[in-house]
């Protein structure tokens, strides 16, 4: 389990889940996720880091040289992309030009739900020359590129996010994409831990600015710090730990 929203009726479905099938295993990320199914009765569960994919042999060069502010991954609610969408138009209507790629896909099952829809309408309206929209699924090695030379804004929602894994925040520091996050998550503990990005309490549009900004006037430093969490993160998030956590459990 990636990560669970507990509710009542989701604790009566698993705590008979559990008393029915004591011999299934859940692996969970976190300690908080993992809680919730030790509370309802699993007697095996096991936190394993959330996994992630090489995506290089060696470290990244840090230290380069800035290219543009970046919101990657679904265009959804939860991951704040009504707060980039107000942050490029905050920046259009007070002439900026600093130069932004949303790559704003659909999510999972291949859709955009309205607010998204209206979203990206509201992008392309800004006609700012600085300003790059792809909505299209992008294949991986364009989809990584994207990340080299960038700040990455994650305006995540606090309350889902305090203690759960983003798989972009992983892709961006292991392409020494320094980060804007918000304070009180798991994205927020690796930026200061490694001083590979900024963690703001206000995600308003002038906060999350005033972060970027600050990432870009230190961008060597925050590029270097963004590479050192990569490389450690790749060794502590391999994914390799869940393949023998699930290999040996079916052995």
């Amino acid at each position: 389990f990636h990560w669970v929203r507990p509710s009542p009726g989701k604790a009566v479905f698993f705590r008979r889940f559990a008393a029915r099938h004591p011999g299934v295993a859940v692996i969970a990320p976190t300690p908080s996720v993992a809680g919730v199914f030790r509370e309802c009765g699993f007697p095996d569960v096991r936190v394993v880091p959330y996994p992630i994919t090489r995506t290089m042999p060696h470290a990244p060069p840090p230290g380069g040289e800035f290219r543009h502010l970046l919101y990657a991954g679904a265009a959804r609610r939860d991951k704040g992309f009504g707060r980039v969408v107000a942050l490029v138009s905050s920046m259009a209507g007070q002439r900026f030009s600093i130069p932004f790629v949303v790559q704003a896909s659909p999510d999972h099952y291949g859709k955009l739900d309205d607010e998204a829809r209206q979203g990206i309408s509201r992008l392309r309206e800004a006609s700012a020359s600085w300003l790059r929209v792809v909505t299209e699924t992008l294949e991986a090695g364009e989809y990584h590129a994207l990340f080299r030379g960038g700040v990455c804004l994650q305006p995540y929602a606090r309350d889902d996010f305090r203690d759960r894994v983003s798989g972009v925040t992983l892709d961006a520091l292991s392409a020494a994409c320094p980060v804007v996050v918000p304070e009180g998550t798991w994205m927020a503990r690796v930026a200061e831990r490694y001083g590979a990005g900024v963690a703001v309490a206000d995600l308003s549009p002038s906060s999350l600015l005033e972060a970027a900004r600050a990432v870009i006037a230190e961008y060597g430093r925050f590029s270097a710090g963004a590479a050192e969490a990569g490389m450690a993160l790749q060794e502590e998030h391999d994914a390799r730990r869940l393949y023998r956590e699930v290999a040996e459990g079916i052995q």
